[in-house]
């Protein structure tokens, strides 16, 4: 939860350096990071909270369209500053901003496997291919 708490300092931080228009587009797929985000952390803390495996494995599946669209984020942002040089810096933020929120889905995933681990005793730890 602590490292949690830091990343939602560090996108907060970001979010006030991000001074130009962005792209709409880019905009919508950083907000759908960030409710996937959010929806996973709640889940795996109520699935804690009531010792609950079979909530725990939804976070645990959340987890691969929270990597599908942290993917084409990553790719569609990548294009968007090499595309528009004027306003890299905030695409460039935006960036920031994805990978914080992929690392959140991540960490409330690390929190389902403990459920899963204090309810059954089986370790389960998903292994990824990380773009950044």
């Amino acid at each position: 939860m602590e490292r949690i708490g830091d990343h939602a300092f560090d996108i907060a931080k970001t979010v006030l350096s991000v001074e130009e228009p962005l792209n709409p587009e880019c905009k919508r797929w950083i907000k759908e990071l960030g409710d996937c985000a959010a929806e996973m952390l709640r889940m795996a803390v109520k699935s804690y909270r009531d010792s609950n495996v079979q909530e725990a494995d939804e976070v645990r599946k959340m987890d691969k369209h929270m990597d599908t669209v942290f993917e084409h984020t990553f790719y569609a942002l990548s294009d968007f500053v090499t595309k528009e040089g004027a306003r890299q810096k905030g695409a460039t933020q935006l960036l920031f901003i994805a990978r914080f929120l992929e690392r959140i889905g991540d960490h409330a995933v690390n929190i389902a496997e403990w459920v899963i681990y204090l309810e059954t005793a089986e370790r389960i730890h998903q292994k990824k291919n990380r773009l950044i």
